[in-house]
């Protein structure tokens, strides 16, 4: 009988493993296709700081997952600030995404004439090329809030998605994108222009299509667009198995409400000049 009873239990923690997996990070032909790299892996840290210059993808990681000529995604939730204005003037960007030595960057303005006063800034994707960079303008990114960014690469064509709507559809016209794989994926301005952080980043070695996008962020924000922890023991039992009503252990007697959020990363207070 005891015997019995540990083949359910081990059941039970498999399933309960495969379902968190699927529901977090999308179905099991994606996953397969997929790298997390934020939640850094084998590590404590939930989040990686922006105003830190952290390598998050190995070149060896870029080249099978990014490079590919079957198509690519970087998903990730980005909550930035401006970290110091007033030493900075002009229209002066600072990055926040490296890709290699360079060869994309997700820019963002930090100019104090720029965005003073506002929620926002300005932000561009550099794709550089075989004769030199191509800039790509992009929506301003909400500043002190999370926002969801999505960048799509299918040969020479770009797409970004934030908040999962579609900001800008670029092909490059004076060359092929280059590629280096020789250098990592970086997070964060070294230089102390940024502050804030970037979480929940997943490399996908396929092209996501927009529901697909939209699926991601369903799963894995809630309503206010802020991203929950991926980490197991943040995912409440109640809002996984709301989303499987065939199991019936979520609800009993059907009288589910809204679960409560596990664990959401709050939006940063700090104010700032």
């Amino acid at each position: 009988m005891n015997t019995v009873y540990l083949v359910l239990g081990l059941g039970v923690v498999l399933l309960v493993i495969y379902l968190i997996v699927r529901y977090t990070f999308g179905t099991v032909g994606k996953r397969e296709n997929s790298s997390i790299l934020v939640p850094i892996p084998n590590s404590n840290k939930l989040s990686v700081l922006l105003s830190e210059d952290t390598s998050v993808a190995t070149a060896e990681q870029l080249d099978k997952s990014w490079y590919g000529t079957s198509g690519s995604t970087l998903f990730f939730f980005i909550n930035p600030t401006i970290k110091d204005r007033t030493a900075r003037v002009g229209n002066e960007y600072a990055t926040a995404l490296t890709f290699g030595s360079g060869v994309l960057k997700l820019n963002l303005l930090v100019a104090p004439d720029a965005s003073r006063g506002e929620e926002s800034a300005p932000a561009q994707l550099v794709i550089k090329t075989n004769t030199g960079n191509e800039v790509v303008e992009l929506y301003n990114i909400d500043l002190q809030r999370w926002t969801s960014v999505a960048i799509v690469k299918q040969s020479a064509r770009f797409k970004v998605y934030l908040n999962g709507k579609l900001t800008a559809a670029y092909t490059c016209t004076t060359g092929m994108p280059e590629k280096d794989t020789t250098q990592p994926l970086k997070i964060g301005d070294s230089t102390g222009r940024l502050d804030g952080s970037i979480t929940n980043m997943v490399l996908y070695s396929v092209a996501l299509s927009t529901q697909d996008i939209y699926s991601l962020i369903s799963q894995q924000a809630g309503t206010d667009g802020k991203p929950y922890s991926v980490s197991s023991d943040a995912i409440g039992i109640d809002r996984l198995f709301s989303t499987v009503p065939w199991l019936g252990i979520g609800c009993p007697g059907g009288l589910c409400t809204e679960p409560k959020k596990p664990n959401p990363y709050e939006t940063w207070q700090t104010s700032y000049a």
